[in-house]
């Protein structure tokens, strides 16, 4: 008996193809993994705001990305994760596609959400004091690391160090330095 395969294969839904690649890789969980979270479509969503933002979210350092858009690095990294998997990259370019269009068709001077207070040089010292680290965390680690930690501009962390130092506050010598 001759069968002939037809010219055009029939599409396997993405689900499918998603649990067959689990199924492959060793070590794999048995079940089905979560596809999108509500926290990562809100990544998504916020990243719309910036220009090239899904770019950015894909292929910036996460701790930026983090920093800029008011999340955890481990969010952002989860995100990525989603972005190299086919099915849910294509959630996610609609997803932003979306939110580009939502924000396309706002009227402007509305903004969704207000934006978060600025945060000044004051502000950022009051924050170090009650902050784990402390202030000598503020003044001794390397500039763009506070800015990350605290998530402001780095001109903000070189200007609460310049206001501490004019209050007469000194960076401290480490048991390591001579």
């Amino acid at each position: 008996m001759d069968r002939r395969v037809s010219a055009v294969a029939t599409r396997v839904p993405a689900p499918a193809l998603l649990s067959e690649a689990r199924a492959v890789r060793p070590g794999a969980p048995v079940g089905p993994e979560p596809l999108l979270t509500a926290e990562v479509r809100g990544l998504v969503a916020r990243s719309a705001g910036l220009r090239r933002g899904l770019a950015f979210v894909h292929r910036a350092p996460p701790e930026c990305v983090a920093s800029a858009l008011g999340v955890t690095v481990r969010l952002v990294e989860y995100a990525r994760a989603c972005l190299e998997r086919g099915p849910e990259r294509v959630l996610l370019i609609q997803e932003y596609a979306g939110a580009r269009e939502r924000r396309r068709r706002q009227p402007p001077g509305s903004a969704a959400r207000p934006p978060p207070p600025r945060r000044g040089p004051d502000d950022l010292a009051r924050e170090a004091e009650r902050h784990p680290l402390g202030v000598q965390f503020l003044l001794c680690a390397p500039l763009e690391t506070v800015a990350i930690t605290f998530g402001v501009h780095p001109d903000v962390v070189q200007a609460a160090r310049d206001l501490l130092a004019a209050r007469g506050v000194r960076p401290e010598a480490s048991a390591a330095e001579p």
